[in-house]
């Protein structure tokens, strides 16, 4: 979910998970890897995931911006294992956002395209 608050109204994000490109991850990378650490290797390892599935040109300006971690940590055994990981990027200086997930379980990138629908909207914004 996202809550504009200039326009007062909350936006629900849905994936459309009949066409979600899955991409293996081999190495197992975010098990382990502390992601604000790492920032920019993070941002490297989603641009050449992008880059293989055909979804970003080598041309292209890639921006890796922030992530949302939703996964569940195994504090006894100090890695990740099981959730969603929500990357956040930007593509050639769009006005706009991309979405890519990593599932921690499954070791998979899924990418793919995503909505919005609105599901409040309390009529002109307030000032």
């Amino acid at each position: 979910l996202k809550y504009n608050i200039l326009t007062n109204k909350i936006i629900r994000i849905n994936f459309n998970e009949e066409k979600i490109v899955k991409v293996k991850d081999t190495e197992e990378v975010f098990k382990t890897l502390d992601l604000n650490q790492h920032k920019e290797k993070v941002g490297l390892l989603i641009k050449d995931v992008l880059i293989a599935s055909k979804y970003l040109k080598t041309t292209d300006a890639f921006t890796y911006l922030e992530n949302v971690d939703r996964s569940r940590y195994k504090y006894e055994q100090r890695r990740l294992k099981y959730g969603i990981i929500y990357f956040f990027y930007r593509v050639n200086d769009n006005d706009y956002m991309n979405i890519i997930r990593y599932n921690i379980r499954s070791n998979e990138w899924l990418i793919g395209d995503f909505y919005e629908e609105k599901i409040k909207d309390d009529g002109p914004p307030r000032w």
